[in-house]
């Protein structure tokens, strides 16, 4: 957890985990004195290639789950309609499960 000082106040921030926690750190960025600013950045970066990350693969997830007519869709229907494999499919299905149960 860091303390950002903003002009005459202060400010904790903790690594985000969340899409939300995420956007509202960034949109706190503005108001940090420039160098601070900078720090802060430079850290979100890592954080948010992760949140990103969990939110694309939630949603091959939840396209592979989606109920399509009387079935569910395949791996390979998904992995076409997005134009990946199927096994990029499987593989992002497969994290997904692990992080979230």
């Amino acid at each position: 957890m860091r303390v950002a000082t903003l002009y005459g106040e202060c400010m904790t921030t903790a690594t985000p985990s969340t899409l939300d926690e995420l956007i509202k750190v960034l949109r706190s960025l503005p108001k940090l004195k420039p160098i601070e600013r900078a720090r802060v950045a430079r850290s979100l970066a890592l954080s948010a290639r992760a949140i990103i990350g969990d939110v694309g693969e939630g949603a091959i997830f939840e396209a592979v789950h989606e109920v399509s007519g009387a079935r569910k869709r395949t791996h390979a229907e998904v992995a076409a309609e997005l134009g990946i494999t199927a096994t990029t499919v499987n593989e992002a299905v497969t994290r997904y499960r692990q992080r979230h149960g």
